[in-house]
């Protein structure tokens, strides 16, 4: 089943966690070498020539900004196949169209070169290009997520227009860095793949589903346990938490969404606004492979209603980070087909899943 493998590549697979190297490994380029993270990528990882900007001359908010033109033209080189990729990830997923679907839909296709880096290949170009433009839908799709949980905002019926239209209207479109590449045309195309308005067959390589629908289940939680650990940093309330408590979301791509006075919120008010949160976490597979994620997300709710002491809260949340760690490497494994992880899940790994850690704030205070 797995094939042969030399004793290092071996030890590769079976011995380096896979969910630490998709956070930590920054470095990979596709078989056309550009670089999978594009802008993302880290400056010294960049090659000279990697990122050309250019003027973008669409209308709306994002004429005149910069946009990755080299992006752009592989994109336009693969299209076809980055539309039937999508269109197979969308039928695999089945026919529902909510809002939360859409951001599945997104997170199935951003995972998709993830699933050739980490058996070893090198990522097509297709696969490389989708994930680049399934990444902006996933922002957006999030973004829209906040706005109905914050706003109680019921979103329309989502059509290709209508998403085109929601995202300029939320300012998607336009980065911190450099705007949307893709013409109207293009993104109307996407979406209409996306949303099963125009149905596009592909082969997808084996374990591509069962391995996004693991991948976007752990950003869910990682996204939950970060707000839940911003409630027990402002509980502890010294210079350390609060250093803590201003570093950036986790998950990057996701948007915060938060009672103003988190210290002051009761508890049974928290774990009422985690019951809510927690319902986006759903399994997505016919065999139920993914559904331990949901019970994960189930009891973050009364972890955080519990009574009990910051550094106690932090340690249930801890302890729960750990487990979803294991879900989510043992899931990786089985999509992809690659023996069961062996070696020991310990803090080190746990902090190492998030940028910014708050085991320090809390170390005295914590069981050895």
């Amino acid at each position: 089943m797995f094939g042969l493998a030399s004793e290092a590549e071996r030890y590769h697979r079976t011995v380096t966690l896979l969910v630490l190297r998709m956070v930590e490994e920054r470095f990979h380029r596709d078989v056309e070498g550009r670089p999978i993270r594009e802008s993302r990528t880290p400056p010294e990882h960049l090659r000279e020539g990697d990122l050309e900007l250019k003027a973008c001359p669409y209308g709306g908010a994002r004429h005149g900004r910069p946009m990755n033109t080299g992006a752009l033209r592989q994109t336009g080189a693969h299209w076809d196949e980055i539309l039937d990729a999508l269109g197979a990830l969308r039928a695999a997923y089945g026919p529902r169209d909510g809002l939360v679907d859409a951001w599945r839909v997104s997170q199935l296709a951003s995972a998709l070169a993830w699933t050739y880096i980490l058996r070893g290949e090198t990522c097509p170009a297709y696969a490389a290009a989708l994930a680049k433009a399934a990444q902006g839908v996933g922002l957006w799709a999030q973004r829209m997520i906040v706005r109905a949980i914050a706003e109680r905002w019921q979103p329309p019926r989502l059509t290709a227009s209508v998403i085109l239209e929601l995202a300029e209207q939320s300012g998607t479109l336009v980065g911190t860095t450099e705007a949307c590449a893709g013409s109207d045309r293009m993104l109307l195309a996407f979406f209409e793949v996306m949303t099963g308005e125009t149905p596009r067959a592909g082969v997808l390589p084996a374990g591509a589903h069962a391995f996004g629908a693991h991948y976007l289940q752990l950003k869910q939680l990682m996204w939950l346990l970060c707000l839940a650990r911003r409630f027990v940093l402002a509980d502890e309330g010294s210079v350390a938490a609060k250093l803590v408590l201003a570093a950036p979301l986790e998950p990057s791509d996701f948007f915060l969404v938060e009672p103003p006075d988190l210290a002051g919120t009761p508890r049974p008010t928290r774990g009422a606004w985690f019951a809510v949160l927690g319902q986006q976490v759903a399994p997505i597979l016919p065999d139920g492979d993914d559904a331990a994620y949901r019970e994960l997300a189930r009891r973050i709710a009364p972890a955080m209603a519990a009574p009990g002491t910051p550094a106690q809260t932090f340690g249930a949340l801890d302890a729960l980070c750990g487990e979803l760690l294991a879900a989510a490497e043992a899931g990786f494994r089985r999509a992809l087909g690659i023996e069961p992880y062996t070696g020991a899940l310990d803090a080190t790994h746990r902090d190492r899943l998030v940028a910014s850690s708050p085991r320090a704030v809390f170390a005295d205070r914590l069981p050895l």
